[in-house]
């Protein structure tokens, strides 16, 4: 009887599961049928689910019409975030994991909070800075408010790399000769570069995916990023849902594939807290 009772039990966890997982992929689901119906189809009600005929169309005419531009910029803008953000969170989480001082933790607590404030709150003063240095309408300004966000969750997350680190290492490459620098750049960045990749793809992913900051400081459409690029299928009286949604799985087709290549060590670097 009890065997039965939790053959059931797991039996109805398991289906709560695939009803869960359903409702968390339709819209991905829907995302990518849409991209494939002509825009009749995307117009019909009742709404089918799967398209009648499969329009490959969509993804050519979307990838002839500027979206290689907004592509380029996306990735102009998502590297050089990451490499800025990357080399001063390596710099910077290395030297407060090097510090023992009880002020430490009120700073990084002072990171954190700064990760919390939301982007939109940070547009308007960085718009009038931006604007008095001159910087408006250039990717710097995108690539200056991005990494200022980016900076406070790689900082915190790298710093507890660095801690997990044993500093007899260092030590020993000082020994030889080493200057703290050389120790770093020679010793630690080798041992840490898991940890170092997971931060450079996540915050990869954040910049590609950046909206807020592109559309609030680039004007002209030429430097205008994929996600403001969407726009252009945006009518005043009709949107183009089919060629949105193709462009749509353009854009996420990189984030997908870094995810699914770095998958593993993505969930044992959040839920360990460190790399070794």
């Amino acid at each position: 009887m009890l065997k039965k009772f939790k053959s059931r039990k797991k039996f109805m966890l398991f289906i709560i599961a695939l009803v869960i997982i359903a409702i968390y992929l339709f819209p991905v689901f829907w995302v990518i049928s849409t991209s494939f119906k002509s825009l009749n189809e995307t117009m019909s009600w009742p709404p089918s689910l799967i398209p009648s005929q499969l329009r490959w169309q969509n993804y050519t005419e979307v990838l002839e019409s500027r979206a290689f531009m907004h592509l380029k910029n996306s990735l102009i803008i998502g590297v050089s975030v990451t490499v800025l953000t990357v080399f001063f969170a390596m710099l910077t989480g290395y030297a407060l994991s090097r510090i023992k001082k009880k002020w430490i933790n009120w700073l990084i607590l002072l990171f954190l909070v700064g990760q919390m404030l939301p982007q939109i709150l940070m547009v308007t003063p960085l718009f009038m800075i931006f604007d008095k240095m001159g910087l408006l309408n250039t990717y710097w300004a995108v690539i200056l408010g991005k990494t200022g966000i980016a900076l406070p969750l790689a900082v915190v997350f790298l710093r507890t790399t660095f801690l997990s680190i044993p500093e007899s290492l260092e030590e020993a490459a000082w020994i030889d000769g080493c200057s703290r620098m050389g120790a770093f750049f020679r010793v630690v960045m080798p041992v840490a570069k898991t940890g170092i990749l997971i931060i450079a793809a996540i915050t990869f992913m954040f910049a590609w995916g950046d909206f807020i900051y592109s559309i609030s400081f680039l004007s002209e459409m030429s430097m205008q990023p994929a996600t403001v690029g969407l726009y252009t299928f945006i009518g005043a009286k009709i949107t183009k849902w089919n060629k949105v949604m193709a462009f749509t799985n353009v854009i996420i087709l990189p984030v997908i594939i870094i995810f699914i290549t770095l998958q593993d060590k993505i969930i044992k670097g959040w839920t360990s807290g460190s790399f070794k």
